[in-house]
């Protein structure tokens, strides 16, 4: 399987995912700290290599812990940016529906690798989301409205894009009842 996985800038120290990486800059190996050459042309498909050979197998053979890591600093750093609408299907129509979540308020993130949990935090430290990142099939309609489950697939192999906005669109796996479907059929 091939992954969209991401590299540390060595000037900045930022996650920066593989495409959206700058040919001008120098990144470095999240898993080995080496430092990587960018390898971007008309024939090669982009990609990273080590600059050093050693035996780190980050970007050829990587573990479901390494994928879960990539995918939380993707995560992190596409809410910092506020590049991210997060979507929640309804049960009944199966419209997808914007959650508007309010990237602007969050000042704090922390990830808890035991619970594969992304927290968000305001400038005060009250929790405002929940990210459950997950790695198969998730499904848990009793967890609380501001979490949101988030498949690793969509934010490490399948990115989805919007063409308008060129914001990275997320879906939920928790659905919702819409508000039209409510009245009609609840």
């Amino acid at each position: 399987m091939s992954y969209i996985l991401g590299v540390i800038n060595k000037e900045t120290e930022r996650y920066e995912n593989i495409i959206r990486v700058d040919k001008k800059n120098q990144y470095k190996c999240i898993s080995c700290s080496s430092d990587l050459i960018l390898r971007k042309g008309e024939k090669n498909f982009q990609s990273f290599i080590h600059k050093n050979k050693n035996s780190c197998q980050y970007f050829k053979n990587p573990s479901e812990e390494v994928l879960l890591n990539d995918a939380s600093l993707h995560l992190q750093e596409l809410i910092f940016q506020e590049n991210i609408n997060i979507f929640r299907r309804c049960e009944i129509c199966k419209f997808k529906f914007n959650m508007n979540l309010d990237l602007k308020n969050i000042k704090n993130l922390s990830f808890n690798s035991v619970n594969n949990t992304l927290y968000a935090y305001d400038e005060n430290n009250n929790l405002l989301y929940k990210f459950k990142i997950y790695t198969n099939i998730f499904y848990d309609n009793s967890l609380e409205n501001n979490c949101y489950q988030i498949n690793m697939l969509g934010l490490i192999k399948r990115i989805v894009t919007n063409f308008a906005t060129q914001k990275v669109e997320l879906l939920c796996s928790k659905s919702i009842v819409c508000n039209e479907c409510n009245r009609k059929y609840c």
